[in-house]
């Protein structure tokens, strides 16, 4: 059963198990009544720091027993990797002016690769729209999905799905040097049962890649919020290095690398559902 809203989208397995999956960046769209606020028409800047294709890799997760929530506007538009409250002067007039803004926050002004995102800052009501008809309503569902899951399971295992480009730029912290295939975050031990990041890593590493915990990313905002293994909620991030499935120059799949990379999803998927804590 699928529940779709300007928001969001939801999946619901057949046989449900513990396992919820958010995507939060894979869709590269704007909704008409943001476009007027671009400063690009450019295809390949507008879909630049998307995950694009994470929801297709997952697309059969709830035939294992995930239930899979993923956001339908781009994370451009609004971030929902990112706290409501976290509002600076680059992209919202009014706010909090800071010395060095991030260039993705709750919304993007600059690309990772410095280019423009917004014609100017936006007015305060624009942001506090999105947010209330966007970034909101996502994560209402998302916290609803997770309680649903520990009430009928005792406890939720909650994984938030992204990709991260091959290479980084000068944005990023690991800036020169070598990325690995799979990253899984989980707050350097905070944010889950190390038992899940057991079977995340140890899943890839048998189907041929390369696995480097926490390292760049351990984890952001649902990461640290949601997870909380003290109240039977373990959330990990699992960051997808594109290169593993896709060509990151014209923005196409590869089909048979994708295909391994499902493959291994699928597998673990499949382990995490049937998981227990």
């Amino acid at each position: 059963m699928n529940i779709t809203h300007n928001s969001y989208n939801i999946t619901f397995p057949d046989q449900p198990s513990p396992l919820v999956i958010s995507i939060p960046h894979s869709r590269p769209f704007y909704p008409e009544s943001t476009q007027s606020f671009l400063a690009t028409n450019d295809p390949k800047v507008l879909k630049r720091d998307s995950d694009l294709f994470v929801d297709e890799l997952y697309q059969n997760a709830p035939q294992w027993g995930a239930t899979v929530i993923t956001a339908e506007v781009c994370r451009y538009v609004i971030d929902m990797n990112r706290d409501s409250n976290d509002l600076n002067s680059a992209f919202c007039v009014g706010a909090p002016k800071l010395d060095n803004p991030p260039q993705l926050g709750l919304v993007a002004h600059l690309t990772t690769r410095n280019e423009p995102i917004l014609k100017t800052p936006l007015p305060r009501e624009e942001v506090d729209r999105r947010i209330k008809e966007y970034h909101a309503p996502f994560h209402k569902n998302l916290h609803e999905l997770i309680q649903k899951a520990k009430q009928q399971f005792g406890y939720c295992i909650h994984l938030d799905a992204h990709s991260m480009p091959s290479t980084p730029t000068s944005y990023h912290k690991d800036f020169g040097k070598v990325r690995a295939d799979v990253v899984p975050g989980n707050v350097y031990g905070q944010s889950c049962d190390e038992r899940i990041s057991d079977v995340v890593q140890k899943t890839f590493e048998q189907h041929g890649f390369s696995v480097a915990p926490n390292e760049p990313y351990e984890g952001g905002y649902i990461t640290k919020h949601y997870g909380n293994p003290q109240n039977q909620v373990h959330t990990l991030q699992l960051e997808l290095n594109r290169k593993i499935y896709m060509d990151e120059s014209s923005f196409e799949i590869i089909a048979e690398p994708f295909s391994k990379t499902q493959k291994a999803i699928e597998d673990m998927v499949q382990k995490l559902s049937c998981l227990t804590l």
